[in-house]
Parts: structure tokens; C-alpha cells; sequence
């Protein structure tokens, strides 16, 4: 047992715990109107994904292969082109 559990002894929760109501609880469903884009890197991943293909980056400069793809290198810093 790990001294993080001994310090804070504990229950489980479970579901049954809410359904009963022994856990409060806040039922909501948000209404959400809006769209963003996933951006150029990750739009190229997901329609790779959609055709059976892993796409990833590669940093030209220290050479770094990113899956999923980004816009620069976390590294160096680097824009990337493909």
C-alpha cells in the first residue's frame, strides 16, 4: 500500500453510489454551438487515418519524427513544411 493511500483511507465510488443518491451529483447536457478546426497538422493525421495511413512530421532540421503531425518542432523550434 503506497503512504499516499494510508494518509487518505478512502471508498470506492461506484455507480450505484449517484443512482441512490449518496453522491451528490449535477445532471446537465450543454448546448454547444460551436466548431473549430483542428488545425492543419492534425487535419492531415485525421484524414490519414480515414485512408488507413499514420501520417507524421519530420523535423529537417534535428531530425525528429512526430506522430501525430504538429506545425513546428517542439525541439528546435523548427516550422515544418510536409
Amino acid at each position: 500500500m503506497s503512504e499516499k493511500i494510508k494518509h487518505f483511507p478512502g471508498e470506492e465510488l461506484k455507480a450505484r453510489d449517484i443512482r441512490e443518491g449518496k453522491v451528490p451529483a449535477v445532471k446537465h447536457r450543454p448546448r454547444i454551438r460551436y466548431l473549430w478546426s483542428a488545425g492543419i497538422a492534425m487535419s492531415r493525421f485525421l484524414e490519414g487515418l480515414k485512408k488507413g495511413k499514420i501520417v507524421a512530421s519530420t523535423c529537417e532540421k534535428c531530425g525528429r519524427i512526430m506522430v501525430p503531425p504538429r506545425a513546428f518542432c517542439e525541439e528546435c523550434f523548427k516550422k515544418l513544411m510536409d
